[in-house]
């Protein structure tokens, strides 16, 4: 799918147009899970090799960085699916050319959605190819932000919920929920960290462009400031990451605590029986002379001495601060 904008009063807007008759003041053409078709249109339309899927892939930085027939060619991971619970990280590429800019993509990052609304309203700096680039990245940024907030919200909620509880022995946790939910959380981390690297990868690469891509005064300090914040967002994901894997160990921790507190009570309760059962089985076996099984009071002195013998190993596990 193929969404065009073109310059109005405020910034740019979406008009409707078709591969073959795209409005010639156009300045953002963005690709929604192009067909080959329509990558073979912008190819054509900015005279540059639309980058295949394996090379947008590549994890060196010349594969996803680079100048090509005059145009600056940049992929970087996005973050993705945050709001359905399923972050992924997706490979979004910007080519810019001629003052115009090319996005082509194969999902729809809610960062995309900002970037169209803010380019409504982004005024004059958005009337060209690298300052929607900017108005992209920096909602692309915004957004990871917002996500981390959200993340480091949800950390203290389980921090709250695993230390602020009652007693680790009495208290009724099901953490069987909490160790997925910290699951989860450790996962959209990483997918954040991935997309915090490729995207610094991506703003040193437009400083050392800065005079290819056209930057002014204002746009390179907006680049600059872009990356300190990605710089700041990765070290505040890293630290939130160091909080779920501390909270992660603390919960199984905990797990591991209650189940030896049920362990603790069966093994009590197997040696409080213990004499018990040794008097039971004597009197269990099977030999002509005992000549405590004529006694009148054989039975009552056994049961006494069966209760007396459990009474008092228990006695004995208080008295030691066993139990």
């Amino acid at each position: 799918m193929i969404t065009v904008f073109v310059p109005s009063q405020f910034g740019v807007s979406p008009v409707e147009a078709t591969p073959d008759n795209l409005p010639e003041n156009w300045v953002w053409l963005d690709m929604n899970d192009p067909s080959p078709e329509e990558e073979s249109l912008v190819a054509k339309l900015l005279e540059v090799d639309v980058p295949t899927h394996e090379e947008r892939v590549e994890i060196e930085t010349s594969s996803r960085l680079y100048e090509e027939d005059g145009a600056l060619i940049m992929s970087a991971t996005v973050l993705c699916g945050t709001q359905a619970g399923r972050p992924i990280t997706t490979v979004a590429t910007f080519i810019v050319k001629s003052g115009r800019l090319v996005s082509v993509r194969y999902d729809e990052p809610v960062s995309f959605a900002i970037a169209r609304q803010r380019a409504l309203k982004a005024g004059v700096e958005a009337h060209n190819g690298k300052g929607m680039l900017l108005v992209i990245l920096d909602a692309i940024i915004d957004r990871i932000a917002d996500v981390l907030e959200l993340a480091g919200s949800e950390a203290d909620q389980l921090s709250s919920e695993i230390f602020d509880g009652e007693s680790p022995a009495n208290a009724n946790h099901n953490y069987d929920d909490i160790i997925r939910t910290l699951g989860k959380l450790g996962t959209r981390q990483s997918k954040i960290q991935e997309s915090l690297v490729s995207l610094s990868r991506l703003f040193q690469f437009l400083i050392t462009r800065e005079k290819k891509l056209g930057l002014s005064g204002p746009d390179r300090a907006q680049v600059k400031s872009l990356t300190r914040d990605a710089r700041s967002l990765y070290e505040f994901a890293a630290t939130l990451d160091n909080k779920v894997s501390f909270l992660l160990e603390a919960t199984l921790g905990l797990v591991n605590l209650q189940q030896n507190q049920t362990i603790k009570i069966f093994s009590v309760l197997a040696v409080v029986f213990l004499p018990p059962t040794l008097i039971a089985s004597s009197y269990g076996m099977n030999f002509d002379i005992m000549p405590e099984l004529h006694w009148t009071f054989g039975y009552p002195i056994a049961v006494a001495g069966m209760i007396a013998s459990a009474l008092g190993t228990y006695g004995l596990f208080r008295w030691r601060g066993w139990l």
